[in-house]
């Protein structure tokens, strides 16, 4: 089985859409040429799609009748008219092992080229091949049978090219029948595909460490073909091969053809493997330690806790009814309270005691306690004014930014050797400040103000503001120098680290996230989802989805994983900032967009894992922390806030700004005792928090 990257969206999942095949051959022989030109056709060739379908209701793609459901072609009019189909399973999806996918062939027909000669009859089959002992292919040749395409002169009819699944004239008795599969569970342990931990067993990729290529953790994909003729067997009698034609004498000349593609199966609770991090069971598979006695593994459509059991270690509260404790291998046992049902038993003892005395002493004592208060007007989390030279953007070693690209805040490279590259005919707003150890300026760039020790100018650049040097620290109060961190708030000035608390930052460790015990979120194609704080696993959200965290609070996340075109709100109120926190990788698809409700204070995104991925035409609005990630934006992705990250890469178009600013009259107002907190950062710098 061929192994492939896990991704939902470019990247959180790869799928299988529409994919096409021309095949041409040599000359053979039939009575009959056509195209008989002139010039006359001289070779073979077919034209095949083969696509993957979610086993939804086949509703109207276009029409007046476009999103109800259908059952042929006719019921879809309008001008242009529509066709009948299942949601396609695009790019950048993928499946699970619970669900089924349809596989047909789309379209059939002669390439438009008039060396290509007509063909007809024969059969089409679809064969997948990831099954093992490899099953026949499925015979699913339209019931009309293949006439004669791309043919010019009788016998063939002119103008009829091809075999379509759009053909507004189709009946289903003209079009290819569908193949119905339902994905084998992975098999096996995922490995680490690359990286520096290749061929090692891993579940996700944070366990393949950075190597060349960046460490992927790959998963088994659902393998199809979509043929004319029998994929398994050479052309012959009762193979299924069609035949062209192409010569004028007697020998029949046959031709064929195949179109693969792949689908990445996800682990998913139902695929009766324990292979997620929120999984201790699943259907009939438990851990080796599982107590004898423990109780049924919760199923996949239980809404709190799937795929777990009383008996796994974990005490589970959300379910019902809830475990009142859970010991694991120690429930029931002799002396342990928790039963095998993870319930606890109480024994209460009652004594009652009367004392008589004929003699009274009072004593009296006065206690005096001494507090302090704190009044505070709240702010949201804000961003720093480009002057002051905290960047909003902050990369640990490498930030690339594409071509044409606006960039409306402070943009810094921590490191001693950190590189910053700005595409050409890019735009750094007034009053902004690009710091990094190598600058690289791409042609016709503008920017502002420029730190740096080695700065390269393509063709055209301007510099509108002063350019300086970037010393080694230590130097000065108020000179930026390298590392930055502590000379310019660096890692800290991202916001998670402003407040006083146990907010994180890069030069304050991320707080540990455990999603350990979290039930995977699956948000089905154009559904949505409300989602209250808690502990999740991974949150998968299918094209068109979309996700309300009602908030405030904290949301944990193994990860949070998109395909396109979906929509993620961060609720709340004005003032409290919610803490979305991911334990591994954030993918948000194409299209796609994370952030909070209108008045809704900026959330804080904490990523532990090392992939933060931005779609193409998506826009993320958060203050993130990000300190392990490689940061990916796609074209004409916008970033609305602070970022940190170690190192990023960028397509062209992007935006980054950071509007948000606390309301004018905003105090803190403190009597008492104040405890100060120093925070170390990873470079040995320290920041003074007390601003």
């Amino acid at each position: 089985m061929e192994l492939r990257r896990q991704r939902l969206l470019r990247g959180i999942l790869v799928g299988a859409g529409l994919v096409g095949l021309v095949l041409v051959g040599g000359r053979g022989g039939w009575a009959h040429v056509d195209p008989a030109g002139p010039p006359a056709c001289s070779q073979t060739g077919i034209e095949l799609n083969f696509g993957a379908f979610r086993n939804d209701a086949r509703t109207c793609m276009g029409g007046t009748n476009a999103g109800n459901t259908c059952t042929q072609n006719s019921d879809c009019p309008g001008s242009p008219p529509g066709f009948c189909q299942h949601t396609p399973i695009t790019g950048d999806e993928s499946v699970t092992a619970c669900e089924q996918v349809v596989f047909e062939i789309t379209r059939l027909a002669k390439p438009s080229s008039s060396t290509v000669c007509a063909f007809q009859g024969g059969n089409l089959f679809v064969q997948i091949n990831s099954e093992n002992p490899l099953p026949a292919a499925a015979n699913v040749t339209p019931t009309n049978g293949i006439p004669c395409l791309g043919g010019t002169t009788s016998p063939c009819t002119p103008g009829v090219n091809a075999i379509d699944v759009t053909d507004p004239t189709a009946t289903p008795a003209d079009l290819p029948k569908e193949r119905v599969v339902t994905p084998p569970a992975p098999m096996g342990a995922m490995v680490c595909a690359t990286g520096a931990n290749a061929g090692m067993a891993c579940t996700m990729d944070s366990d393949c460490p950075p190597g060349t290529p960046p460490g992927i953790c790959a998963v088994p994909t659902l393998d199809a073909l979509g043929a004319y003729g029998d994929p398994t067997q050479p052309c012959g009698v009762g193979t299924g091969c069609g035949t062209a034609h192409q010569t004028t004498n007697d020998i029949l000349n046959k031709v064929k053809g195949q179109t693969p593609l792949s689908i990445t199966i996800l682990p998913a609770c139902c695929d009766g493997k324990i292979n997620q991090p929120s999984e201790t069971c699943d259907g009939s598979a438990f851990p080796a330690n599982a107590p004898a006695g423990h109780g049924p593994c919760r199923p996949p459509t239980d809404p709190n806790a799937p795929c777990t059991f009383c008996g796994d270690g974990i005490k589970q509260t959300t379910v019902t009814p809830p475990e009142q404790c859970d010991d694991g291998a120690n429930n029931g046992a002799p002396g342990d309270p928790c039963s095998t049902a993870c319930t606890t038993s109480t024994t209460t003892t009652t004594t009652s005691t009367t004392t008589t005395t004929s003699t009274s002493t009072t004593t009296s004592t006065t206690t005096t306690t001494t507090s302090s208060t704190t009044t505070t007007t709240l702010c949201p989390m804000q961003c720093p004014n480009p002057a002051t030279g905290i960047p909003a953007l902050f990369g640990q070693s490498l930030i690339r930014i594409g071509n044409g690209s606006d960039i409306e805040v402070s943009v810094g490279v921590n490191d001693k050797g950190g590189k910053l590259f700005i595409g050409k005919h890019s735009f750094a707003a007034d009053g902004t400040r690009l710091l990094a150890d190598s600058i690289f300026l791409g042609n016709d760039t503008s920017v502002f103000d420029v730190f740096t020790n080695f700065l390269h100018e393509g063709a055209n650049v301007t510099i509108r503001g002063t350019t300086h040097t970037l010393p080694d620290c230590p130097q000065a109060p108020g000179v930026p120098c390298l590392p930055l961190v502590g000379t310019v708030d660096g890692f800290c000035a991202v916001p998670p680290c402003t407040f006083t608390g146990s907010g994180p930052s890069a030069a304050c460790p991320l707080p540990p996230i455990d999603c350990t015990g979290g039930a995977n979120v699956v948000v089905p194609p154009g559904t949505g989802k409300n989602l209250a704080p808690g502990t999740y696993g991974q949150l998968i959200v299918m094209n068109g989805g979309n996700v309300n965290l009602n908030g405030p609070g904290t949301f944990t996340f193994c990860s949070v994983l998109t395909a396109r075109h979906v929509t993620i709100v961060v609720n709340g109120d004005p003032v409290t900032a919610s803490n979305i926190n991911v334990q591994n990788d954030f993918r948000l698809g194409n299209g796609s967009s994370f952030g909070p409700a209108a008045g809704v204070a900026v959330p804080m995104l904490n990523i532990a894992g090392n992939t933060l991925r931005i779609g193409a035409q998506s826009t993320l609005t958060a203050f993130v922390f990000a300190p392990n990630a490689t940061l990916s934006t796609g074209r004409g992705a916008k970033i609305v806030g602070k970022v940190c990250f170690n190192r990023s890469r960028s397509d062209k178009n992007v935006t980054i700004i950071c509007p948000f600013q606390c309301p004018t009259g905003t105090t803190t107002t403190t009597t008492g005792p104040v405890t100060t907190t120093t925070l170390g950062s990873p470079n040995g710098a320290f920041l003074d928090l007390s601003s």
